[in-house]
């Protein structure tokens, strides 16, 4: 009996957080154009921070 009960706060659960994905998704979106990440793609320092180098960076300095 505690299965269908525990399946259905899972549910619950589950629909809670797809909600919170969302609204951190969005947040996280509007942070990252004030801020943006080191290699991030569609940010102002692509050249800067290209794709090979950032990925190649950990692999030069061991």
């Amino acid at each position: 009996m505690w299965i269908v009960n525990y399946n259905i706060n899972l549910l619950l659960e589950f629909s809670k957080r797809l909600k919170g994905i969302a609204g951190e998704l969005s947040f996280f979106s509007k942070i990252q154009q004030k801020n943006p990440l080191p290699g991030s793609v569609g940010t102002q320092n692509i050249k800067q921070n290209s794709f090979p180098t950032y990925f190649m960076k950990p692999l030069l300095s061991t």
